[in-house]
């Protein structure tokens, strides 16, 4: 069997470096930094909590709200890569608690596969790495539901029966 370490498929990858002018550049750095602390509320609780949202333009809407809750947001962008969903279970296995992903997605044949693609393999992974039992996720589809397209009658996207991840079974 191949190790997983040994496999490849990058999505976006970025690399920050934090470099500096000069000492003061420095400075004002660390002052910004400290000017913009924020106690991480999840910290004592016996849950973590993620958000992932279908639509990458969403993100930044979606972490005003989210960041004050100290919910950290993410974007799903499509169908994400084997790597970021081992990425996601090993920081679940990392923080060694019961972990709820909330979603939104769109409310259509890929939206609804992704979703349910995304919660088999995190789950997986997690099942299989998890330091002790008591590490679990729970993968809840808050946005968009059936009941929310039938409560604001909200109009029901094409079926997308032509996409090519549907023709191999993703």
């Amino acid at each position: 069997m191949i190790p997983f370490n040994a496999i490849r498929d990058d999505g976006v990858v970025t690399h920050r470096m934090d470099h500096f002018d000069d000492q003061n550049h420095f400075l004002r750095h660390v002052r910004v930094l400290g000017e913009n602390y924020h106690r991480n509320m999840l910290a004592n609780q016996n849950l973590h909590v993620e958000v992932w949202c279908e639509a990458a333009g969403m993100l930044s809407q979606l972490f005003k709200v989210s960041r004050e809750f100290s919910v950290q947001a993410y974007s799903s962008g499509g169908f994400d890569s084997l790597t970021a969903k081992k990425d996601l279970a090993d920081r679940i296995c990392e923080i060694a608690k019961p972990t709820v992903i909330l979603h939104l997605g769109d409310y259509d044949p890929s939206g609804k596969s992704m979703f349910d693609v995304i919660a088999e393999d995190v789950s997986a992974f997690v099942i299989a790495d998890r330091p002790w039992s008591s590490v679990t996720v729970d993968f809840k589809r808050i946005a968009l539901t059936a009941d929310q397209v039938f409560r604001y009658s909200l109009p029901r996207a094409a079926q997308e029966d032509r996409q090519p991840h549907r023709a191999m079974g993703g």
